[in-house]
Formats: structure tokens, C-alpha cells, sequence
């Protein structure tokens, strides 16, 4: 609270509202704040609100997510996204990827992101490390590994059994090196989660895995803005609820694996 006081922000867009943080950006006294639906917390902070009881299943939450903006009179230009990194973060990145044996000449870079923190289906770690295989058959592959300090045995499990070219950056990375390691690659493979975000905000070229139900499509989900390919199996593989947890097109219904 004393750090967004001192910053002096004068609007503030509450896109998943908690009751802490309505408090908060009200005792922040940030004279504009916008929330999403009707609770009593933010009827007390006096925040103002857009309504979700026109919910469209379909309309992609980046578009809801504008909705707070139109209501202070942004515009919306198209949805893609977009991500900003500095000359130096970007030669960090390539500095670090060449002392793991990078060929910037050569060597395409592959980007592996095998993680979701269980927040949207998810492809064995087995079949991650079965199409790392198949893709390292090219001599001019390298596979980038990335994920949280948690998924470590993501790593253990490509170093049994993928035979090839591969940097482990699990672990290792803060969030502005893993968008500055992102931008590196030609091509980035994960499920729904934040790192496919990031890519197409870079436009990176991305393959994502998701599930044909409707709480977890691509047209909900999707990346925005980049070139990409959703591999989506189908409905009948599809488990039959949706993760506890919400995350963050083309596409075209391809089998699982």
C-alpha cells in the first residue's frame, strides 16, 4: 500500500478482484478504481464496476479484461499483445544460451515449457521429452528448457531419457530473463499457461496444448497476436472437468499426440 501511495497512481484496474486488494488500492487513495462484477467490498471502496451477467462463453478474456478500460474510455485496437524488452536484456539472454553451448549460426532454438502450475491440462512430462526427441533428430535443433524451481523433476526426466542438445534453465531464471530466453527462440511448446502469453506478446511462434472443453478453449485462452498452432485432441480424450484453477487462434483439432 505504501508503494502504490508513493508511485501516485491516479487509476487502478482491478482485473481479478480480491477483497484485499480493493482495500488496498483504496487506502492507497488511487482516486479511480475499476472491479469486475457486484460484491459487497467493493460497493464499501466505492470502486466502480463492470458486469459479467452477459457472459459470453467464447469471447476471449482479453476482451473482458478491456471492458475496464472501455469504462474509463479506452479504445480498444485489436487484441494482440504486445511485450517490451531492453537491448541489454536481450543480450544477456543470448549471452547466457551461448555458455550452454548455443551455435547463434547454426542452431535453431526450441523453447520447452513442460509446466503449468495445474492450471490448465497438461501433457505428461514422458510425451514432452518423446517430442523433444523426435525434434533434436534434426541437426540443427536445440532445446531450451524452462519452468519454475518446483519442476525440478521435469529436468531430471529429460536428462534420463532425451539424447540430445538441451539447456536446463529451470529454476533459473526471474520472469524478465524468461521473457528475454523467449524472444531468443523460433518456436515455443507449452500448455495454456503464462509463458505462451508471453510469446505471442513477442511474437514468438508458439505450439500450445489445450482441452476442447469450454472453460479451457482457445478461444477463451488463447496467444493473441503471434503466429501459432493449437494442438487440440479430441472431445472424447478430453477429461471431464475443467482445472480448480483459471489460467491464461488459430486452430485445428490434431490427435493428442
Amino acid at each position: 500500500m505504501h508503494e502504490l501511495r508513493k508511485r501516485r497512481f491516479d487509476t487502478a484496474l482491478l482485473l481479478l478482484p480480491t477483497e484485499r486488494l480493493a482495500w488496498m488500492l483504496f487506502a492507497a487513495g488511487i482516486r479511480t478504481r475499476v472491479g469486475v462484477g457486484l460484491k459487497l467490498y467493493e460497493a464499501l471502496t466505492l470502486m466502480r464496476t463492470v458486469s459479467r451477467h452477459k457472459y459470453v462463453p467464447l469471447r476471449h478474456e482479453a476482451d473482458y479484461c478491456l471492458d475496464l478500460g472501455r469504462l474509463i474510455g479506452a479504445t480498444a485496437d485489436g487484441l494482440n499483445v504486445e511485450l517490451f524488452l531492453t537491448v541489454q536484456e536481450r543480450d544477456a539472454a543470448r549471452a547466457v544460451l551461448a555458455e550452454n553451448g548455443w551455435d547463434t549460426g547454426r542452431e535453431r532454438l526450441v523453447g520447452i515449457h513442460p509446466g503449468s502450475g495445474k492450471s490448465s491440462p497438461n501433457w505428461r512430462i514422458a510425451r514432452y521429452a518423446e517430442l523433444a526427441n523426435l525434434l533434436l533428430q534434426r541437426e540443427d535443433v536445440r532445446i531450451v528448457l524452462t519452468g519454475h524451481a518446483d519442476e525440478r523433476e521435469f529436468a531430471d526426466v529429460f536428462r534420463k531419457t532425451v539424447r540430445g542438445k538441451v539447456i536446463d534453465l529451470i529454476g533459473q531464471l526471474s520472469l524478465r530473463e524468461l521473457m528475454a530466453v523467449i524472444s531468443q527462440e523460433q518456436l515455443l511448446v507449452s500448455a495454456s499457461t503464462g509463458p505462451m502469453h508471453i510469446a505471442a506478446g513477442l511474437k514468438v511462434p508458439t505450439v500450445s496444448l489445450f482441452c476442447p472443453l469450454t472453460a479451457c478453449s482457445p478461444q477463451l485462452w488463447g496467444p493473441l497476436g503471434n503466429r501459432s498452432e493449437v494442438v487440440l485432441p479430441p472431445l472424447r480424450t478430453a477429461p471431464r472437468t475443467a482445472p480448480a484453477i483459471r489460467t491464461s487462434v488459430t486452430s485445428r483439432e490434431v490427435p493428442s499426440r
